[in-house]
């Protein structure tokens, strides 16, 4: 019977063994799926945050480009009337 026993208790510590080993390896896995999903959402807040960044330069762009235009049809437009006094302004000069 002590040899049965020997077998059956060896039997076990190999399954304990086992099932220590799978516990450790899912335990790996799940700690690398949650580490891989922390930087996915750090990813995709930067992207975000890239994103709205991006949408107000254009934005900026957008309206610099318009103030500009703006300014040049007054200049035209004060060049074309033949007034002079347009360049004391000081942003134009008359050299």
């Amino acid at each position: 019977m002590s040899r049965l026993r020997q077998i059956v208790v060896a039997a076990l510590g190999l399954l304990a063994t086992a099932l220590s080993i799978a516990l450790a390896v899912v335990a790996r896995q799940r700690d690398n799926a949650r580490q891989r999903a922390d930087d996915e959402g750090r990813r995709a807040d930067t992207a975000e945050e890239r994103i709205e960044q991006r949408h107000k330069a254009d934005t900026a762009s957008a309206k610099g480009k318009e103030e500009g235009e703006r300014d040049v049809e007054k200049a035209r437009a004060d060049a074309r009337s033949g007034r002079r006094d347009h360049f004391a302004d000081g942003w134009m000069r008359d050299d």
